[in-house]
C-alpha cells in the first residue's frame, strides 16, 4: 500500500515563499497557498498553488505547514492564528529568518494546538530553490527534521542539522554575518584600489585567484562587476538578517561593531533607493564612484 503524500501549505508568498511554492508544484507535491496580502486566481495558478482563505483554512489542508514571511512580527501573527486551530499531528517549519527566541517563544503554544515545529531558515536565494541547490540550517527534534527532510530535497542540496528549536537561525545568521563582513570589507577595499588608479576588472582578476577569493566573490563576479543585475541577496534583506544578529549579539552580551559598520552600508543603500539590488552591487558602486 502507497503511503499518501504528505500536503504542503505555505503561509507568506513573497520573493522566498513563491520560490519555494513554484519549486514544490514543480514536482507534484500537493500544495495550498496563503499570503497576508491575498492571492489573486491567476498568480495562485502561475505558482501552482491552491489558494486557502485563511491561517485556518491553511493548516485544514496542510500536514506540513511552511512559513516564509518578513519579520518576527508578521510571524507572531501567522503563528498566533495557527495556534488558535487544531494542529493535532502537524509539522510547522519556520524558514524566515527572526530571532531565535521568537522562535522558542511561539513554539509553545503551537505544541498546546499538537503540532511540531522546526526552525529551517534557507540558504541561498530563489535561483538557488529553483535549481535544486539551496540549503537549510535546521533546528529541532530529530524526528521532525528527519520529518522534512524528503520535502526539502527537491529544492535543496544540502542541510545542516544544527540542534535543538532556535539554534538553526542561529547558525544561520552566524554563517550570513561571515558573508557580511567579507562584502564589508571587499567594498572598502575596491573602493580605495579604484582611487589608486585600479581597474575593477583588474582588481576582481586578482582577487578571485589569491586567496582572498571565496564561494561568494567565485559566485558573484559578474554583478559585482555590474554584468548581471540579478538579485540573490538584497540589500534591504541583508539589513533584516544583520538586525536580527545584532538584536541577538546584544542579548548575549557581544559586541559585533564589524557587523554594525555593514549594516551602516545596507541601510545607505536602502535610503539611496537600491536597497532591492544584490549587495553585490554595492561592491560595484564602491569601484565606480556611483554609492
Amino acid at each position: 500500500m502507497t503511503e499518501r503524500m504528505e500536503r504542503i501549505g505555505v503561509a507568506g508568498l513573497g520573493k522566498m515563499g513563491a520560490a519555494l511554492a513554484r519549486a514544490w508544484a514543480g514536482h507534484g507535491l500537493p500544495l495550498t497557498g496563503w499570503t497576508r496580502r491575498g492571492l489573486d486566481p491567476a498568480e495562485a495558478e502561475a505558482m501552482g498553488v491552491a489558494v486557502a482563505a485563511d491561517p485556518a483554512a491553511l493548516a485544514a489542508a496542510s500536514d506540513i505547514l511552511v512559513t516564509s514571511l518578513t519579520d518576527d512580527a508578521a510571524v507572531e501573527a501567522v503563528l498566533g492564528a495557527l495556534a488558535q486551530t487544531d494542529l493535532t499531528g502537524k509539522l510547522i517549519v519556520e524558514t524566515s529568518t527572526i530571532s531565535p527566541e521568537t522562535t522558542r517563544r511561539l513554539a509553545v503554544p503551537l505544541r498546546a494546538a499538537g503540532a511540531e515545529i522546526i526552525d529551517a531558515p534557507i540558504s541561498g536565494g530563489p535561483e538557488m530553490i529553483a535549481a535544486g541547490t539551496a540549503g537549510f540550517f535546521l533546528g529541532g527534534p530529530v524526528d521532525a527534521v528527519a520529518r522534512f527532510q524528503p520535502i526539502a530535497a527537491p529544492i535543496a542540496n544540502r542541510w545542516h542539522h544544527s540542534g535543538t528549536l532556535g539554534q538553526g537561525l542561529s547558525m544561520k545568521i552566524v554563517n550570513n554575518m561571515v558573508l557580511s563582513g567579507y562584502v564589508r570589507a571587499l567594498h572598502d577595499a575596491v573602493a580605495v584600489g579604484a582611487r589608486a588608479g585600479l581597474g575593477l576588472p583588474e582588481m576582481l582578476a586578482v582577487l578571485l585567484e589569491s586567496p582572498a577569493a571565496s564561494g561568494f566573490l567565485k559566485a558573484r563576479a559578474a554583478a559585482v562587476l555590474g554584468e548581471d543585475d540579478r538579485v540573490g541577496f538584497a540589500a534591504e534583506q541583508a539589513v533584516g538578517d544583520m538586525e536580527v544578529f545584532l538584536a541577538e549579539a546584544a542579548r548575549l552580551g557581544v559586541e559585533a561593531p564589524g557587523v554594525a559598520g555593514m549594516k551602516a552600508l545596507a541601510e545607505t543603500a536602502v535610503a539611496g533607493g537600491y536597497g532591492a539590488e544584490d549587495v553585490a552591487s554595492l561592491v560595484h558602486r564602491a569601484a565606480t564612484g556611483a554609492e
